[in-house]
């Protein structure tokens, strides 16, 4: 991460995830040097994650754990290349599809025997996402769920953008009734966006999703 990016981190990420903190030039020269060997999106992650889940309330951004935490991740990252790293799933915006998170394990981690914990994990991940970032409908596409299928490996299909939309959609309409499947049923209602050939599947469906619930 270069200088004028990790200006952008420190008053886009850390100030707002702190409001309280006002960066001196020792902090500022201390992230400077500690986020150089690595990419903005990984430590935006890493340290809205940490916020998220610390159950200490810090006052100020903690930089030496959190640049020890980043450090440790980078460690794990370069592992799992070296380890043939599979895309397990993503998460992305429903306003816009090119603001969107991708989450991958390294082909030898134990995780892939167990799709209902990459779902769990999928799950948290997104109401992280929704915590931090009020804007729009957030779709996680399951990408996992092709590693389960024992009968046929089925190829990239290369959807991205509108086109990855539509199939999220169209999969999770297929799906018997849910809280999450009956929030984009409405969803799309209100929006005229509801497939013709979906219409009669979900005539009756009603709005049941308390405020309360998070969908998928």
């Amino acid at each position: 991460m270069d200088k004028d990016r990790t200006d952008e981190f420190i008053s886009n990420i850390l100030v707002k995830l702190w409001p309280g903190w006002e960066p001196a030039q020792v902090n500022i020269d201390l992230w400077t040097r500690g986020l150089k060997p690595y990419e903005y999106a990984e430590c935006e992650r890493i340290v809205t994650d940490f916020k998220a889940e610390s159950q200490i309330q810090y006052k100020y951004p903690p930089t030496g754990k959190l640049l020890k935490r980043i450090s440790i991740y980078a460690k794990k990252r370069a592992a799992a290349k070296q380890a043939n790293p599979v895309l397990v799933y993503e998460i992305y915006n429903e306003k816009n599809p090119n603001i969107k998170q991708r989450f991958f394990i390294s082909s030898k981690d134990k995780l892939l025997s167990e799709p209902n914990l990459i779902e769990q994990e999928a799950n948290r991940n997104r109401e992280k996402i929704i915590a931090m970032y009020d804007i729009g409908n957030w779709i996680i596409v399951r990408h996992w769920e092709k590693l389960y299928d024992k009968t046929e490996q089925e190829p990239d299909d290369e959807l991205r953008g509108d086109a990855a939309r539509d199939e999220a959609h169209q999969r999770i309409l297929a799906e018997p009734d849910t809280p999450g499947r009956r929030f984009l049923v409405n969803y799309l209602k209100e929006r005229g966006q509801l497939p013709e050939s979906n219409k009669e599947l979900v005539e009756n469906v009603g709005s049941t999703l308390s405020g309360n619930e998070i969908p998928f």
